[in-house]
């Protein structure tokens, strides 16, 4: 190698190293009343972050590594409800916990008595599971800035096709 080539060569890994290190975590990031809106427009931005329709953006904490997702689902049902979508760290994710209540109840047996000694006591059961996660499991959008990512890639071919001329 030549003394261009080599030093071509540094440049690369020398870009290569700083674009990659200044490369920040974009993540889909939204909070209930995070920011003061119209009844309807606070609606709106609600059901879109829920949705995952809020575009990514760049986390302002650079050492935050994850993008997290805190959700809730109640008794049998598979439609989990977003609460908050945000930049974290991996200590962030707590995985999901379920809880189990019983709430008791009197019910009637007969409509038409008035009668308390046909009442009778009966308990249900309500589960709510209650999720931080992260992705790729969560339904959230890890988006690592790939821009970042092209520049070294560009250096790459440059440096490979001028390397292939001489």
């Amino acid at each position: 190698m030549n003394l261009c080539q080599r030093l071509l060569l540094r440049l690369l890994i020398a870009i290569s190293v700083i674009s990659i290190a200044v490369q920040s975590l974009e993540c889909i990031q939204c909070a209930p009343n995070s920011a003061w809106y119209s009844e309807q427009e606070e609606e709106r931005r609600i059901e879109a972050c829920r949705q995952g329709l809020v575009a990514p953006t760049e986390c302002s904490n650079a050492s935050h590594t994850h993008c997290i997702v805190n959700w809730y689902r109640t008794g049998g049902s598979s439609e989990k409800m977003v609460m908050k979508r945000h930049c974290g760290v991996e200590s962030d994710v707590t995985g999901c916990t379920l809880y189990n209540s019983k709430i008791s109840r009197k019910v009637r047996r007969h409509l038409l008595s008035r009668d308390d000694s046909h009442d009778r006591r009966e308990s249900a059961s309500s589960f709510v599971e209650v999720c931080s996660t992260s992705c790729p499991t969560g339904d959230c959008v890890n988006s690592s800035n790939l821009r970042g990512a092209l520049l070294p890639i560009v250096f790459s071919l440059i440096y490979i096709i001028y390397s292939n001329l001489n």
